[in-house]
Formats: C-alpha cells, structure tokens, sequence
C-alpha cells in the first residue's frame, strides 16, 4: 500500500489527518495514535543531530543575520564555537559582541535564525548547561534545544505531504519521548473505542 502514491499511506501507518493543527492522527492495525507534532519533529530532528545523520550542508545566507549580543553570551558562543560549527552554522564574532551569522543548517532554514540562536542561549545559560560534566553532555543539550527550537510547532497547519514526510522519518528515528522527556504519542486500541460506545 505505501507504495501506491497516496499521500494517506505511509511506511507504517495510514494518516487519518490533523487535529488542532498540533497532533497528528493514524491508524495501524487496531489502534488510533495521535502523535505531538512538536515533540515528533524534535526527537527526529535530535536524532540525526546525535547520530550526525542530518543533511551536512548549510544554506548560505544572501544578507548575513548580525545579532547583537551582551559581552556574557558572546563569551559563551567563543567558548562553544566548535559545537555551532559541529551543527553547520558559520559563524563569526564582530566586534561590539556582534555575531555574524552566515550560513545555517538546512534543516532550521524556514525559521528564524536570530530568535533560534538568542533562544538557544536563553535556554543553556538558564538551565545551567555549563555545569555539564563533559563535552559530549553540553553538545547533546545544545542539540536538544536547537531540535526543540528549529522542529514544527503547535499550532502549525500541515498539508498531507508535511505529516507523510515527518511519519516517514519517525520510522528511522522514533521515540516514544522528545529529548526533555515529554511524551510523543498516545494510543487508543478498538477494543477501548468500543467500549466508550457499549459496544
């Protein structure tokens, strides 16, 4: 069936649509899943992050995004260059705390560059990231709020073709959490619908 063309189909589930412009509905075998866009786009995004799966090329941008940062951030970013450029930003310090953005990753190019990059260093310095005992741990925080920041939102309307692609990616890099821990999916069996309606 998934191989038919219809959109509806995908590798392991048949898309019944969107509910709330925030959480997608399928069927498979028996049950109704209902799934967090929001938190699905995250974990896949998350995944190929760690796994350094995601797309390695950056979209130049034609008018370098310049954020003006305070001296404190800008010392974080300097100090976390490596892990940015890990993750195929270019970036360059100007002088004034003026951060020079000039190519981003793929995957975050449909969002807004600068309000990413000031959430992400909101969130690391807010949550404490340089307490982190190791490298490996801060750069895995790092990619965990650039995927929770760059992934689909709530609220998002999705054509058909947007929830068979993310699907389709949730076969590869699923997980029944996003990288904070809240829950991607939940489930209705026909036995439980049945019995809503006595039957």
């Amino acid at each position: 069936i998934f191989e038919t063309g219809d959109l509806h189909y995908t590798k392991l589930w048949k898309i019944v649509g969107q509910t709330f412009n925030s959480y997608i509905i399928v069927e498979k075998d028996d049950k109704i899943l209902m799934f967090d866009q929001h938190a699905l786009a995250e974990r896949i995004i998350y995944e190929k992050l760690v796994k350094k799966e995601t797309k390695k090329t950056s979209q130049t941008l034609l008018i370098p995004e310049n954020i003006k940062l305070t001296p404190s951030e800008s010392s974080f970013l300097e100090e976390k260059r490596d892990i940015f450029q890990e993750m195929w930003f270019e970036i360059e310090f100007l002088s004034n705390n003026i951060l020079s953005i000039g190519s981003i990753p793929d995957f975050i190019k449909k969002e807004n560059i600068k309000d990413i990059v000031l959430w992400i260093i909101k969130d690391i310095t807010e949550g404490n990231i340089l307490k982190s005992n190791t490298l490996e741990k801060v750069k895995n925080k790092i990619y965990a709020y650039t995927a929770c920041r760059s992934a689909i939102k709530f609220w998002n309307k999705l054509n058909l073709f947007e929830m068979n692609k993310l699907l389709n990616d949730a076969v590869d890099w699923y997980s029944s959490t996003c990288p904070h821990g809240r829950p991607v999916i939940f489930e209705l069996s026909l036995d439980e619908l049945k019995n809503k309606y006595e039957r």
